[in-house]
């Protein structure tokens, strides 16, 4: 899974990519759902980019696998893995703000922080 995050005062601009396999051949379509705590955003089309969230917090981004968006939306979505990443992270990288991008290296049903 590959994030983009750009840093301001106040929020966090996030950007997340398809994931990647090299490993486990998976069955179905990926979805996403991330959130900051306060606000929940589902990812139905890759790349979802710029979403917004507080930078104050963690960010949550759990990955799923459905056979479509509406089996997604219905909660029937199987859990694929999940990493929990403190906002900060990315000014704390870059003082002032500016971009951060990292490779996630997340293994099914194991939470990531």
């Amino acid at each position: 899974c590959s994030v983009a995050m750009a840093a301001a005062p106040s929020a966090v601009s996030l950007s997340l990519f398809r994931p990647l396999l090299a490993v486990d051949a998976v069955e179905g379509d990926w979805f996403a759902v991330v959130s900051d705590g306060s606000v929940r955003i589902e990812i139905v089309e890759w790349p979802a980019q710029d979403l917004v969230l507080e930078a104050g917090g963690v960010i949550s981004v759990q990955l799923y696998l459905a056979e479509d968006e509406a089996q997604f939306r219905r909660g029937e979505g199987r859990h694929f893995a999940e990493v929990h990443v403190p906002a900060s992270a990315a000014e704390a990288d870059r003082p002032g703000g500016g971009l951060l991008r990292h490779w996630l290296g997340l293994q099914r049903g194991v939470r990531s922080v």
